[in-house]
């Protein structure tokens, strides 16, 4: 008997220890593959409701075996302690979101890109919580920004008086134009580099195809042209097929970010680059 009840305990205990996981932008496909990650995750707890759209409210997703999820249209405000909320919305739902995180005492990881993003981190940074906010949770494009980061730290007119052309490509779902994108016009501007006319946007699968693009229904390529005025020039690629390594960072964000609010961190706003680096220092 009493081992029975020393059983019953150690597998509390080990329940205990996995990480709520609230996800946001189900039935939606990222918000859809982390989801299935984190059922398959023995380190994860993965709610049983998870917020979604007015139009899919009252409904249900199966993610696998017999893990299945109800979704509203509100964000729970019961949620268990240590609970880590997981963004992959639309750009108008983000912000709308970022006040129910911030006023719940909400901690959460938002890949969402575009929305009002200052407004969102100063949200956080007015709260009791900290973030993850990231237009981009892939590794190598994150190591690529933080190249550039190093490149104006270090050189900061490595690209004075050039001139940057910018086209992105993704699935034809995405609306706006890439956060990624974005990022790198304003990181090469603060080298100096000026942007000739609109950044450009390909959402024609087979236009995509026509590129090289394997996986037309997810994929974000980034071609960055850079020309001096004498004409010499530095172009800058990244291309990630499938949506895998996205999957991937954001496990790795939650991961990071119920370390540090389990350490006392709040009104922070993390990067990825603050979890890739922290991933460095852990395995060291």
């Amino acid at each position: 008997m009493n081992e029975l009840l020393t059983h019953q305990r150690t597998e509390t205990e080990i329940m205990d220890t996995r990480t709520p996981v609230l996800i946001s932008g189900l039935p939606g496909r990222m918000a859809t593959l982390v989801a299935k990650a984190l059922a398959q995750d023995e380190h994860y707890n993965l709610l049983p409701i998870a917020m979604t759209s007015a139009r899919h409210r009252r409904t249900s997703q199966t993610l696998g075996g017999n893990h299945r999820v109800n979704l509203v249209d509100y964000c729970p405000f019961d949620l268990g302690r240590g609970t880590i909320a997981v963004d992959y919305t639309t750009p108008q739902s983000a912000e709308t979101n970022a006040i129910s995180y911030t006023h719940l005492r909400i901690p959460f990881v938002m890949g969402t890109t575009g929305g009002d993003r200052e407004a969102i981190e100063n949200m956080v940074r007015n709260s009791e919580i900290s973030a993850v906010i990231a237009p981009n949770m892939a590794i190598e494009v994150v190591e690529l920004q933080d190249e550039l980061q190093r490149l104006i730290e270090t050189t900061p007119n490595a690209f004075q008086g050039w001139h940057m052309t910018i086209r992105e490509s993704h699935q034809a779902a995405k609306r706006d134009v890439s956060g990624t994108a974005r990022a790198f016009q304003v990181q090469l501007g603060r080298l100096g580099a000026s942007l000739e006319g609109e950044i450009e946007s390909i959402r024609d699968p087979e236009v995509q195809r026509q590129l090289g693009i394997q996986s037309v229904d997810g994929h974000a390529y980034h071609w960055i042209t850079l020309t001096s005025p004498n004409g010499e020039t530095r172009e800058f690629t990244t291309a990630i097929e499938g949506r895998q390594p996205y999957v991937e960072g954001t496990l790795m964000a939650i991961r990071f970010l119920s370390r540090r609010m389990r350490e006392g961190s709040h009104g922070v706003v993390f990067t990825m680059s603050d979890v890739i680096r922290d991933g460095r220092e852990v395995t060291e």
